[in-house]
C-alpha cells in the first residue's frame, strides 16, 4: 500500500494487487483474476458540502 499525505490534510491511499493474489477470510478465499488498483481519497475539508441558500432555494424550485 501507498499513502501520500501533504500538510493540508490530504490523504491518498493507492492498493494494488497483481492478478492471482489470494486473500484468506475465515469462511472463504477471493482471488484476484487480474490486476487491480484502488484509490481512496480523504479531505476533512471536503467531507461536508456547503452550498449558498440561494442556489439551495433555486435547487428545490427547480431541478425535480
Amino acid at each position: 500500500m501507498i499513502v501520500a499525505q501533504l500538510d493540508d490534510g490530504l490523504a491518498h491511499f493507492v492498493l494494488q494487487l497483481g492478478a492471482c493474489v489470494k486473500a484468506d477470510l475465515p469462511h472463504d478465499t477471493i482471488t484476484s483474476t487480474r490486476e487491480i488498483r484502488f484509490i481512496a481519497t480523504f479531505n476533512p475539508l471536503n467531507r461536508v458540502l456547503y452550498s449558498d441558500p440561494n442556489f439551495d432555494d433555486y435547487c428545490r424550485d427547480h431541478v425535480n
